[in-house]
């Protein structure tokens, strides 16, 4: 192996050959004023010659070189992946020195250091030129460098990745095969960013924008050039965007193609002969360039800028949700966010799909700090958030068009806050034992539960549900069939109306004794459920319907009674009217009869009977039983006992109903 480091000769006259062996294969002559890189040569015998030859007219310096052993033959065959050290090797297309097969497609990939990049020196090339040809491709991407396809080669061609792989691919047709190629592959060791003029490269898009340009601009690119420039976001799930500043070439047969992708496979936004007035902008993280021109005449080329795309993620914005995930982040991240923050960005996606959002970092004071997340126009409060750090991706996703995130931060200690992005998905129904979700009830029950349900529900849970009637004049009724939690730390909260700030119609802590009906005043039920880090219980199941409003009078007045009778005498005796106007059209009259024996201070054991009446709305009604005559004979004097053996419980709907000879209306049994 021989390598030139220094060459300074006449290029008219002045030259340099090297030989594949004494008196064998030409395999360079070189002509050059100077070096602009290191040539390397490598033989496929024990022996190199080198034959330097100068005219009678000026001399110069000559040339230095150094020579070595190769390194011994690695495994080529196609496909593999080559490492490139700093000790320079040989690639050579099948069967070299004899032809290459038909009908053939065959690649190699050098892979240099992490931070360094890969370099080729063909130092011989022969292949039908109308039909065979070598591509070289850059990184992973697969940004195509160039494509040879030449009759032979007159001096070497060095080409370099900007990244750290250099892939390598010969394509031949069925006809006239030739010798292919012999070349030297080495490490490129300084890490420079690649020329803005340079005939194509891959680069990362940043916040602040990068010029870049055809070869030689403002001067004329060259003929028959064929350049392709790889741009790429710096930031998953960023776009960027590129603005074609200047651009002028040969209007019949040149032209800049911009394509929506990594590779020149991607969807064409434009193939350009004259400037634009808009910019590009991706939808996938990259865009593709690519220079064409032929032999004949040529301009200036183009100048150009990429950057990445501007995202508006000012407090208070709303962000549409697309298919592509884009991001969101708490301000100064991956740095500390500020103090007494308080910040909202509304995602909305298209009408039929729901947004996800996946937080993939957070760190934040969690005693003070937290991120909460509402799902809909209604703001029903998805999820409240507060944690040291994860150790998973978190993901949410709404049962609407519309997520509401909001951050807040107290006064004290800041951290590096959140990282998340977000995306719209299509629509789905959701599992009936979801953690949440805001729903528009209809005619039919249909059931849900809490997470897991009959199995215990998680630890930690935090779960709200929005219960909406489509229909303001009608009401949403609740089936509780079953709950059950951890006494002393998990609940359900049932609440009339759209938040949970609505008035709480029960709480339930522990077990439901019976099954229960709950019905919205104002077109909404709101259910909260909360379980701590310990144990869990089943939890809850339920369902919701509409229901359609009683056609029923109302009362404006009922009896508040409380009678207790015992041997034909009357040992309580409290029968008023009372106002039930404050209930409106909810007033109904309430009657409890009950029968069993009476204690008192001079008797025990006598039979009796108890008659209890007042105003109660008609939800209260539907849900009351005889317990509420022996909670109210509980505040009573302890020197009256009554011990019930029967009880019937009525609710009516006209002005004093409710008295001991009125009849009864919707009659219920102990």
């Amino acid at each position: 192996m021989v390598e030139f480091t220094v060459l300074e000769m006449e290029s008219c006259c002045d030259f340099v050959e090297v030989f594949d062996s004494y008196g064998g294969r030409k395999m360079a002559q070189l002509r050059m004023g100077s070096l602009e890189r290191n040539i390397v040569y490598v033989s496929t015998s024990s022996q190199i010659y080198v034959r330097f030859f100068s005219d009678s007219s000026i001399t110069k310096k000559g040339f230095t070189a150094t020579t070595q052993l190769a390194m011994e033959s690695l495994d080529r065959s196609c496909g593999v992946r080559i490492p490139v050290t700093s000790t320079p090797s040989e690639l050579v297309s099948t069967n070299y020195p004899g032809d290459y097969p038909p009908n053939y497609n065959c690649s190699w990939t050098l892979v240099a250091p992490e931070g360094l990049r890969a370099g080729i020196t063909f130092s011989f090339i022969q292949m039908e030129s109308c039909c065979d040809y070598i591509l070289l491709a850059d990184g992973t991407d697969q940004r195509q460098i160039t494509r040879l396809n030449l009759e032979e080669i007159n001096e070497a061609l060095t080409f370099e990745s900007t990244t750290s792989e250099l892939t390598v691919t010969l394509v031949t047709d069925e006809t006239q095969n030739r010798q292919g190629f012999m070349a030297a592959i080495f490490l490129v060791s300084e890490q420079r960013y690649p020329h803005t003029g340079s005939c194509g490269h891959t680069s990362t898009a940043m916040e602040t924008p990068n010029f870049f340009h055809s070869p030689n601009y403002p001067h004329d690119y060259n003929p028959n050039s064929d350049c392709h420039w790889l741009l790429v976001a710096s930031e998953q799930y960023r776009e960027l965007q590129l603005r074609v500043v200047d651009l002028r070439v040969e209007d019949c047969c040149d032209y800049i193609e911009v394509r929506d992708g990594r590779n020149q496979n991607a969807p064409v936004l434009a193939r350009l002969n004259r400037r634009p007035s808009n910019p590009f902008t991706s939808t996938h993280g990259a865009l593709y360039l690519r220079l064409v021109s032929d032999s004949g005449n040529h301009y200036r080329g183009f100048n150009a800028t990429y950057m990445l795309e501007p995202l508006d993620r000012r407090c208070g914005v709303t962000v549409p949700a697309t298919v592509r995930p884009s991001q969101l982040k708490s301000e100064n991240y991956p740095e500390n966010y500020a103090n007494d923050v308080t910040c909202s960005w509304v995602i909305v996606a298209p009408q039929d799909q729901k947004v996800q959002l996946t937080i993939t970092d957070m760190e934040i004071e969690a005693c003070c700090d937290y991120l909460e997340l509402f799902d809909g126009e209604d703001q029903r409060l998805l999820r409240k958030i507060s944690f040291d750090f994860i150790s998973e991706d978190l993901i949410f996703t709404s049962s609407t068009n519309k997520l509401t995130v909001r951050f807040f931060t107290d006064a004290s200690v800041t951290k590096r806050g959140f990282m998340s992005h977000f995306q719209a998905v299509q629509t789905s129904t959701l599992p009936v034992d979801s953690c949440g979700s805001t729903v528009t009830v209809g005619d039919f029950y249909v059931e849900f539960t809490s997470p897991n349900y009959p199995n215990n529900y998680p630890p930690n849970s935090d779960c709200h549900w929005l219960l909406l009637s489509p229909d303001s004049s009608r009401q949403v009724t609740l089936d509780l069939s079953d709950a059950r939690f951890e006494p002393c730390c998990d609940f359900l909260e049932i609440r009339d109306g759209r938040n949970i700030e609505s008035p709480l119609l029960v709480r339930v802590e522990n077990q439901l004794p019976t099954r229960r009906l709950y019905m919205s005043t104002g077109g909404a039920l709101y259910l909260h459920f909360w379980s701590d880090s310990s144990g869990g219980y089943r939890g809850f199941t339920a369902s919701h319907k509409l229901e359609e409003p009683e056609v029923l009078p109302y009362p404006e007045q009922c009896y508040s009674t409380m009678r207790a009778f015992a041997r034909g005498r009357t040992a309580i005796n409290v029968n008023e009217i009372m106002s039930c106007t404050t209930l409106g059209v909810n007033a109904r009259c309430l009657k409890i009869s009950a029968t069993g024996t009476i204690n008192t201070i001079l008797t025990a054991g006598i039979p009796g009977r108890m008659v209890f009446g007042t105003c109660i709305s008609s939800i209260a009604c539907t849900n009351s039983s005889c317990m509420l005559l022996q909670s109210m004979l509980q505040q009573m004097n302890a020197s009256f006992q009554f011990n019930m053996t029967s009880c019937t419980v009525s609710c009516c709907g006209s002005d004093l109903c409710n008295s001991e000879t009125a009849p009864i209306e919707g009659k219920k049994s102990l």
